[in-house]
């Protein structure tokens, strides 16, 4: 089964680049696609030049649900690995951790975070 990655983002060229860098580096995901909810700041672009497929939304069209939902409807994944994309600090090793009781059957779903 193959997990991809979505992660919705509304003004976060700050944050996005090493959020995609350090979801591409987690061994179960096959694919980042970062949802650009109607950023202003060049959240797309930053996000593409770190590797992710991008997804476009117009501002003002929805809510971050609305944007997880685009995300979803861009895979043919099995499985969808959701983040954030102004977490600070995360790594490949967080989110093997989350995926992991996914993957060995353990679980239906797992959440993690983190401070």
């Amino acid at each position: 089964m193959h997990i991809d990655a979505v992660i919705p983002a509304r003004d976060e060229a700050g944050t996005v680049a090493a959020v995609v860098a350090a979801v591409r580096g987690c061994r179960y995901v096959r694919e980042v696609v970062v949802v650009d909810d109607g950023s202003t700041d060049g959240t797309a672009e930053v996000a593409l030049a770190a590797g992710a497929k991008v997804v476009r939304r117009e501002a003002g069209t929805g809510s971050k649900a609305h944007a997880m939902e685009a995300g979803v409807a861009a895979t043919d994944a099995g499985a969808i690995l959701f983040c954030d994309a102004d977490c600070v600090g995360l790594t490949p090793a967080h989110l093997d951790d989350v995926c992991r009781p996914f993957v060995e059957g353990r679980a239906a779903m797992s959440v993690g975070w983190f401070d």
